[in-house]
């Protein structure tokens, strides 16, 4: 073992994850520095590089873990992340594809995103078979190892947002209230029980789900939109209300 190289790796990582990206920037370099062949040094770095907006590094460090590692999985759903978060969703499928396909069961993170692509592509069958993959997968795991529940949470929003889709409402409420009991606690799973709820003609759990939606944080852009969708309605109801009391 290069002790060097881990040591740091391990500073580089802990300042990636507190958000310093120009100090992870540079430990990560010098891990590589003294061990090429550090394929974690390169994958930290590529995500460091992501956050700090430069593509020629990201792309340079996970081609590097690819050419030391063509099954690197982890590299492949990384990939997927790169692409998926600037809305490239076939080159996002794509990567997420091949993470599951060399990673199997370890790339759970990757089923789940590949599941979201698929329901924003309209193929709702398939995004409930790989949200269910990843649900129980993600669940014999948590038997074992005692983990937190967020990924088997995703894996509920994405099944409970296909069914919604397939106007299965009791059985996508079903699934995104289970993800919330988890403690999902990203604007996404609210925003759509809300929809379900209004469906459903209950007002009580659409608005009290409707204030979460809004209030929480969010990394999906199809997330902007239906919040956003919310307040214009909420606008559009106050000036119909102001409207009535001026024609009174």
């Amino acid at each position: 073992m290069n002790w060097a190289s881990t040591h740091y790796f391990d500073e580089g990582s802990k300042h990636l994850f507190a958000d310093r990206y120009k100090e992870a920037r540079a430990d990560l370099e010098r891990a590589i520095q003294f061990n090429p062949k550090n394929l974690d040094a390169y994958n930290n770095l590529a995500s460091t590089c992501q956050s700090l907006n430069d593509d020629d590094c990201a792309f340079r460090s996970y081609k590097k873990v690819l050419e030391l590692d063509p099954n690197n999985w982890v590299t492949y759903s990384q990939l997927g992340g790169y692409y998926d978060f600037r809305n490239e969703n076939e080159q996002a499928a794509k990567y997420y594809r091949k993470a599951i396909e060399v990673g199997e069961d370890r790339a759970v993170e990757a089923y789940n995103n590949l599941a979201r692509i698929e329901i924003l592509q309209g193929n709702y069958a398939e995004a409930i078979r790989l949200s269910t993959k990843a649900i129980n997968i993600s669940e014999k795991v948590i038997q074992k190892t005692k983990q937190p529940p967020e990924v088997p949470a995703a894996g509920y929003k994405n099944r409970g947002w296909a069914k919604l889709e397939l106007q299965q409402y009791d059985q996508a409420i079903a699934d995104l209230n289970k993800s919330s009991e988890l403690g999902y606690m990203n604007a996404d799973t609210y925003c759509l029980l809300t929809r379900a709820y209004e469906i459903k003609k209950d007002d009580v759990q659409a608005d009290s789900n409707q204030e979460i939606c809004l209030t929480s944080a969010y990394t999906s852009p199809e997330v902007y939109e239906w919040k956003m969708s919310i307040i214009r309605r909420f606008r559009r109801d106050q000036k119909n209300c102001q409207s009535l009391k001026i024609e009174r």
